[in-house]
């Protein structure tokens, strides 16, 4: 009988402190974080397939889909993990991990400020993913590309109104692709033009869910720029730090 790829996920909540504790002391480091690479390509996003958008979604009392960033010491991968919680921070759902990985197919070396959770511009979006891709191919990303004005970048908060607007244009539930990019900003602290910043970010995607049996792979090497999608991109302006 075929075997179908492994995708999206639960972990238990020893499993999270676990892989949020090894991803918190990697601020200490100094070292290239090359995890982001698998067989010469960067990684681009994550995804979350559609029946677990609905899971997610759908839990009765939650009001914030909180995104954390952890560290599998195991596999000594980067993984993105989604939990909803209520208005006083009760966890009220499982602790889902997208399995599926997409991955840039060539990396070649070639004033922005947050808005208000919502819509992106094409070319915004288009920016930040390339500041990514650009940074990734010179393998000089650090912990110092995690920092932001509270302190290193543990995750991001969505309010459900606003994970959800990112289902809107389909007519079933989609997937979501979770987008990495990389903010490039002057900090308060600048004293010219030239003294940039740079802040790892992600934008929400929804996308129509594929075929479970054309994926061949939990590794998917779609390249971004080949996606021929007219979904929104969505971002957001509660990093954690500070609301954690």
């Amino acid at each position: 009988m075929e075997t179908k790829p492994s995708t999206t996920y639960l972990i238990s909540k020893e499993e999270y402190e676990a892989w949020t504790g090894a991803w918190e002391a990697l601020k200490f480091t100094t070292q290239p974080f090359d995890f982001f690479e698998r067989n010469g390509h960067l990684q681009s996003a994550a995804v979350l397939e559609s029946t677990f958008v609905t899971y997610l979604v759908s839990t009765t009392g939650a009001t914030t889909i909180k995104i954390r960033f952890g560290f599998n010491p195991l596999t000594k991968s980067f993984e993105i993990i989604l939990f909803g919680t209520d208005h006083s921070g009760l966890v009220l759902t499982p602790y889902y991990v997208p399995g599926r990985k997409k991955y840039f197919k060539e990396v070649s070396k070639s004033d922005v400020a947050l808005t208000e959770g919502g819509r992106v511009p094409k070319e915004l979006v288009e920016t930040w993913k390339n500041n990514w891709k650009e940074k990734g191919s010179t393998g000089t990303i650090t912990s110092e590309d995690f920092m932001n004005a509270y302190g290193f970048t543990r995750g991001y908060n969505y309010a459900y109104k606003e994970f959800i607007e990112t289902l809107f244009k389909s007519d079933t539930t989609p997937n979501v692709n979770i987008v990495f990019v990389l903010h490039e900003y002057l900090a308060a602290d600048a004293a010219s033009v030239e003294e940039l910043s740079n802040t790892f970010g992600i934008l929400l995607e929804g996308q129509k869910a594929k075929d479970p049996s054309t994926i061949t792979s939990p590794d998917d090497d779609e390249d971004d720029d080949d996606d021929d999608s007219d979904e929104d991109y969505y971002d957001l302006s509660a990093p954690c730090p500070k609301t954690c």
